[in-house]
C-alpha cells in the first residue's frame, strides 16, 4: 500500500503545538491587556473629628423688653444695642477621643466699613486635650474706643464689626505616632448704632474630620501569576507561536508531499515498460502484492521486467505494476487519478 501524503510526523506534531501555543498566547494577551493590573484600594491611616465652638452671651442692662438678663446669639431674636451692657465669647476647641496638645491664639479686631480694621485684644494660652478661652467685651468701651478714632478722620461711627477670630496649633497624638493640626474659626459681630441693633454673623460651631489615606495597589493574578507577569509570558509565547507557525509553513510548502508512486518509476524507469491492456492470466497463478518494494525485489529475481498498465474504472483509476512469470503473475496496485 502506498500513502501518498505522508508529511513527517514531527512536522505535524510542530504545527499542532504552534496552533495551540498560538491560540493560549492570544488568549492571554487579549485577557490581560483588557484587565488593569492593579486594584486600588484606598485604607484610612487615622480619622479624628475636631470641634470648634464659639458661645456667645449679650449681657443685658435692666430692661422690660426682655424676660432675661442674658441672651445667647443662639436664640435667634433681634437683640437692641443700647441694652446691651457687655458680651462674653466663651471658646472652646477639643478632638474627639484623642489626645492632643498646643496653643490657642484669639484675635478680636475692631473693623470700619473704609476697610481699616484695629487689633483690640488678644490672648495666647496653652492647652492639652481641650482648649477654653473666655473674653468679655465692654459694649460701651468698644464703642468709645471707635467713635474717638473716627473723630480723628471726620467720620461719623454708624456701623462696625467686631471680629473674633480663634486660631489653634496642635498635635494629635495616635499611637506612637503624632500629627500637627491648625484649625481657624472667625465669627463676627455686626453693630448698627443707626438701627440699635447687634446681630451675628459666621459659623459658632465648626466641626471638621481629619483623615489620612492611602492607596494599596493589589496585584491581580491570573493561575497564580500576576497580570504583569502575564503580559510578558504571553507575548513571548506569541512570538514563539509565530515563529513556531512561520517554520511549519516554510517546510510545509517548501517541501511538498513526495509521490513515492513518482519516484519509484522515475528510479526505476529502465525496468518499467507500459503496456495498454493486461495480460491473459488464464493457467497462472496470481499473487497480489503489498508494497511496492516487492515488486522490485521479485523483477529483479526473476530477471523480468515491470509492466505498467493503467485500469481505467467510472469510480476509481488504478496503476497496476505487473511481472510476469511462467506460471506465475504477481500485481501490485495504486489507487490514482489519472489526468
Amino acid at each position: 500500500m502506498v500513502n501518498k501524503n505522508k508529511k513527517p510526523v514531527f512536522l505535524l506534531i510542530l504545527t499542532f503545538i504552534a496552533l495551540i501555543i498560538l491560540s493560549i498566547s492570544t488568549f492571554l494577551v487579549v485577557f490581560t491587556y483588557i484587565r488593569e493590573p492593579y486594584t486600588t484600594l484606598e485604607k484610612t491611616l487615622y480619622s479624628y473629628t475636631k470641634d470648634s465652638r464659639f458661645l456667645i452671651r449679650f449681657i443685658l442692662k435692666p430692661n422690660q423688653v426682655y424676660d432675661s438678663p442674658m441672651l445667647s446669639a443662639e436664640d435667634n431674636i433681634p437683640i437692641y444695642l443700647n441694652l446691651v451692657n457687655s458680651i462674653v465669647l466663651d471658646y472652646r476647641y477639643l478632638i474627639n477621643n484623642l489626645k492632643t496638645s498646643g496653643n490657642l491664639h484669639v484675635v478680636v479686631f475692631l473693623q470700619h466699613p473704609d476697610g481699616w480694621s484695629k487689633k483690640y485684644l488678644e490672648n495666647r494660652i496653652n492647652f492639652s486635650d481641650i482648649a477654653l478661652h473666655k473674653v468679655e467685651l465692654s459694649i460701651h468701651d468698644i464703642i468709645d474706643y471707635m467713635e474717638n478714632i473716627c473723630k480723628q478722620i471726620g467720620v461719623k461711627l454708624s456701623v462696625f464689626n467686631i471680629s473674633i477670630t480663634s486660631y489653634v496649633m496642635s498635635k494629635v497624638y495616635l499611637g506612637s505616632n503624632e500629627y500637627p493640626d491648625s484649625l481657624t474659626h472667625t465669627v463676627t459681630l455686626i453693630l448698627d448704632l443707626i438701627r440699635n441693633r447687634v446681630s451675628v454673623t459666621g459659623p459658632l460651631t465648626q466641626s471638621l474630620v481629619v483623615e489620612e489615606k492611602t492607596k494599596l495597589y493589589i496585584a491581580q493574578t491570573l493561575f497564580g501569576l500576576s497580570i504583569e507577569n502575564l503580559r510578558i509570558t504571553s507575548a513571548f509565547l506569541l512570538a514563539i507561536g509565530g515563529i513556531l507557525i512561520g517554520v511549519s509553513a516554510f517546510v510545509w510548502f517548501r517541501f511538498p508531499d513526495k509521490d513515492p508512486v513518482k519516484e519509484f518509476e522515475s528510479k526505476y524507469q529502465s525496468i518499467i515498460v507500459s503496456a495498454s491492456r493486461i495480460p491473459s492470466l488464464s493457467g497462472k497463478n496470481v499473487i497480489y502484492l503489498t508494497k511496492l518494494e516487492e515488486i522490485i525485489k521479485i523483477s529483479r529475481l526473476l530477471e523480468k521486467p515491470i509492466i505498467k498498465y493503467i485500469e481505467r474504472d467510472n469510480n476509481q483509476n488504478r496503476i497496476l505494476y505487473t511481472v510476469l512469470d511462467k506460471e506465475s503473475v504477481y500485481f501490485f496496485a495504486v489507487p490514482t487519478t489519472i489526468e
